[in-house]
């Protein structure tokens, strides 16, 4: 009778209902009509808890747990570890019972096919892993791309990015050797390397090699100087070499702003620009007359005027052609 009692629910609600038939028709009598004290019954293993708000969901060991513990939550977890999956109102916790997101996630990591996403996992543990491509946020304003054997390969702090190292000093900072197949696009219009220099200097002043020392630069003190260098870059749009104290950079290509003295001659669009009396500052090149012919001193110029001047001293846009 029970057996077709089964049958019979089972083809009026489906077969969940069939298999609950199934399982009451084979409890023992004495265990049919039974309500433990706590409100939860037990089906082959699979402990369903209702009304349980004590967490004694907690406390059969081994077995898989679906909990409703309070209003409008569900968890599904291990006796062991207590929830691992929870949904609380309408969101969805991993690690956590009261979940703020419609995902949240906590308590460290998880290993899916290989790729590990970690939490604040601030002990770096993110490298323990071995072999796996790791994504971490080990600090605040940090986050990681890496591997177990060589750490961070890519990493976004505190509004930077950097390549080879964890602690970008610039917007996009690369700490080894890049490679760029197409072009690169700079703002500003001038090279320029870090040079030393015997005292500090402001921007557009023209600088010429010092005598006294090597591989430094002096403001430019006379006129028609062949020991020009060129230019102090406020600005530049390629820096090569590496910064430090008594450096500055030094622009001998490109167009870059500069110092000039129109009190030796009005300057032109198009004029030739050398070193004058005013140290520091450009004037307008004089051509010399040899043999009929008249050119401007070799190894002087430093290049040509972009933008006009008349009078007294000022800075203006010059296209560099130190020769």
């Amino acid at each position: 009778m029970l057996q077709h009692l089964a049958w019979k629910r089972g083809r009026q609600f489906g077969a969940g209902a069939a298999l609950l038939a199934i399982l009451v028709a084979t409890t023992p009598a004495s265990a049919q009509n039974t309500v433990p004290a706590d409100g939860y019954a037990w089906f082959s293993g699979l402990r369903i808890n209702g009304a349980d708000q004590s967490n004694t969901v907690y406390h059969a060991s081994g077995n898989l747990l679906i909990t409703t513990e309070v209003s409008g939550y569900v968890g599904i977890g291990d006796a062991t570890h207590g929830p691992i999956l929870a949904i609380n109102n309408g969101r969805v916790g991993v690690g956590m019972t009261n979940p703020s997101q419609r995902l949240d996630v906590t308590g460290g990591y998880s290993l899916l096919n290989g790729l590990r996403v970690s939490g604040l996992d601030t002990a770096n543990t993110i490298y323990q892993a071995s072999g796996n491509i790791v994504i971490s946020v080990e600090t605040p304003n940090y986050v990681g791309l890496g591997d177990a054997s060589n750490g961070a390969a890519l990493a976004v702090k505190s509004g930077n990015v950097g390549i080879g190292t964890t602690n970008p000093a610039a917007r996009f900072h690369v700490a080894g050797n890049a490679q760029v197949d197409g072009n690169i696009a700079a703002k500003y219009q001038d090279i320029a390397e870090w040079v030393r220099t015997s005292s500090a200097l402001s921007s557009g002043t023209i600088v010429a090699i010092d005598t006294q020392d090597t591989n430094r630069v002096v403001a430019s003190n006379k006129p028609f100087d062949t020991r020009v260098a060129g230019v102090v870059s406020r600005q530049p749009g390629i820096v090569l070499g590496e910064p430090g104290e008594g450096k500055a950079m030094i622009a001998h290509s490109g167009r870059v702003r500069v110092k000039v003295d129109a009190n030796y001659g009005s300057i032109a669009v198009g004029d030739l620009l050398v070193t004058s009396p005013t140290p520091g500052y450009a004037m307008r090149s004089e051509p010399v007359n040899i043999g009929g012919t008249e050119m401007h001193r070799p190894g002087t110029l430093i290049g040509k005027a972009l933008e006009p001047l008349s009078v007294g001293q000022a800075e203006i846009l010059v296209l560099l052609t130190l020769q």
